[in-house]
């Protein structure tokens, strides 16, 4: 059952906004250089006859926008995340209104969105220390 809404406090609701917000920038942001940025650079390297030096030089600079970017709004996001767990703990919000699992839930989210660290130090530091390095090499 939904919360109702006169029994939360304004900062709950300022930070319900700011985590899903949050969320869904990151996903689409990050979705974005599958979904956008690889197709298009692959694209203008046969259109465009652009040399493989250029696409490291533009991967690069995407991937450096993308790395000073996401990580301050995943921590925001994951921290508003871990507020609404807290608040949304037994005694604060009725649990009638809220839901048994609501705090469960907003600490899954939290540490859902803090898990894109591991995943990119895991499952792309290799592929993006080869290209980071054919960029160099070109510069």
């Amino acid at each position: 059952m939904a919360t109702n809404m006169t029994s939360c406090s304004t900062a709950f609701r300022v930070a319900q906004v700011v985590g899903l917000s949050g969320a869904a920038w990151l996903s689409g942001n990050i979705a974005a250089y599958s979904v956008n940025v690889a197709p298009s650079f692959l694209t203008s390297a046969q259109e465009s006859n652009l040399s493989a030096s250029t696409l490291a030089k533009l991967w690069r600079n995407v991937y450096h926008l993308g790395a000073t970017q996401n990580p301050p709004i995943a921590l925001c996001t994951a921290a508003a995340f871990f507020y609404l767990a807290w608040s949304d703990r037994s005694g604060t919000i009725s649990l009638r209104e809220a839901g048994q699992n609501t705090s469960t839930l907003y600490c899954a989210a939290g540490a859902l969105t803090l898990s894109i660290v591991p995943f990119t130090i895991l499952a792309m530091t290799k592929t993006n220390k080869e290209l980071l390095e054919k960029a160099m090499d070109w510069a």
